[in-house]
């Protein structure tokens, strides 16, 4: 027998299911919104591992208090590299189309013991494949311009005095080796 192996997930969701509002409306009920926790836990804590590394995620658990921190999680208006002046909105801004894209992605399927099915609803008309991807892809395109504003800012801090984000940079690279790509194949 192998031992058994504990991840903790520590840090607090950063996004819940009352977050998805507007663009990113998600309907749930009592049994999906436990669901859709746990995918969130999940999902974020992969996402904060990719960007920073465990050493990373770990000293931002420990410190999540931390003026450094909180500038990431909450955003702050900050100069960047080439002197301009920009505005960070925080990681709720980066999870929110990261978790919808993902979630649509992950619960238009469902595993059950005959096989996989895809649910129908009474009194609804279902969104075609197409229209489902596209509509996930456009959230995932979001994800990937403020994938990209995050780094941006974190670049910059690192540049600073502040040593908060020590070396985020070596795992930040690892996400994506070949860059993060942008979803517009839908067939």
């Amino acid at each position: 027998m192998f031992p058994a192996i504990l991840i903790t997930m520590a840090i607090a969701n950063i996004v819940d299911i009352d977050d998805f509002i507007g663009r990113y409306a998600l309907s749930t009920n009592t049994y999906s919104d436990e669901k859709f926790d746990d995918f969130v836990t999940q999902e974020q804590y992969d996402l904060l591992i990719d960007m920073f590394g465990a050493a990373l995620y770990n000293v931002y658990d420990a410190d999540s208090a931390d003026v450094n921190w909180l500038a990431l999680l909450n955003g702050a208006t900050y100069t960047d590299l080439a002197g301009y002046t920009q505005n960070w909105q925080g990681l709720k801004y980066l999870m929110k189309p990261f978790i919808f894209s993902r979630w649509l992605e992950s619960d238009h399927l469902k595993a059950v013991q005959s096989g996989v099915v895809k649910p129908q609803f009474e009194n609804a008309t279902a969104a075609t494949e197409y229209q489902r991807k596209d509509f996930g892809y456009k959230r995932w395109n979001q994800f990937v311009k403020r994938w990209y504003e995050c780094y941006l800012f974190l670049k910059t801090k690192n540049s600073d005095d502040s040593t908060k984000y020590d070396e985020f940079w070596i795992h930040w690279k690892s996400k994506f080796k070949d860059g993060i790509a942008v979803k517009s194949n839908i067939t």
